[in-house]
């Protein structure tokens, strides 16, 4: 859900950007939202690594698994 919210707002960003560029006849703000979505998806991209890295390594949880199956259960 969080990549899909970014990847919308991402879109949204793009057109601004294109907008405020044709609207003010100054492609600096088309960079400029450009490089806004490139820092965007990086910080997402690292929170996501961040936030899944114990079950990309392995590592297990157990206190978490175990509210889990407490709620499935």
């Amino acid at each position: 859900m969080l990549e899909d919210s970014v990847a919308t707002f991402g879109v949204l960003l793009a057109a601004a950007g294109i907008a405020l560029a044709a609207l003010l006849d100054n492609p600096l703000w088309d960079i400029a939202f450009s490089a806004l979505i490139a820092i965007l998806l990086g910080v997402t991209a690292f929170f996501l690594g961040a936030v899944n890295m114990r079950y990309l390594a392995g590592v297990r949880d157990k206190a978490a698994e175990g509210v889990f199956t407490e709620i499935a259960g």
